[in-house]
């Protein structure tokens, strides 16, 4: 099951892209890094067949409910255009029992 998804398509180029988040990663503390009260976890994955890229978003929901886990996919929008392809994506809920399923690994 495909859970919705936010799709956008930047004007930088993905080498840039990339390298910028893998800058951040080095400035985080504790394997994270806080934009406003949301944040991004490291590692930053990479798929090399596919040549993208991915990481944990934790997405602030406000003082009374946990943050929302969720993907952020990070890809070459074409081979002919230098645009960045970036689509946050849901994680399912975590089951009451069982294993634990996590969006943040593929």
């Amino acid at each position: 099951m495909r859970w919705l998804s936010f799709p956008r398509i930047i004007d930088v180029p993905f080498e840039i892209c990339v390298a910028t988040l893998e800058s951040w990663q080095r400035t985080g503390q504790e394997g994270e890094l806080h934009i406003g009260q949301s944040r991004l976890r490291w590692p930053i994955r990479q798929d090399r067949d596919l040549g993208t890229y991915w990481i944990g978003v934790g997405l602030d929901r406000g003082p009374l409910r946990p943050p929302l886990r969720m993907r952020l996919d990070i890809a070459r929008w074409s081979r002919v255009s230098s645009r960045t392809a970036l689509e946050l994506i849901p994680c399912p809920p975590r089951p009451t029992s069982g294993p634990a399923i996590s969006c943040w690994t593929r």
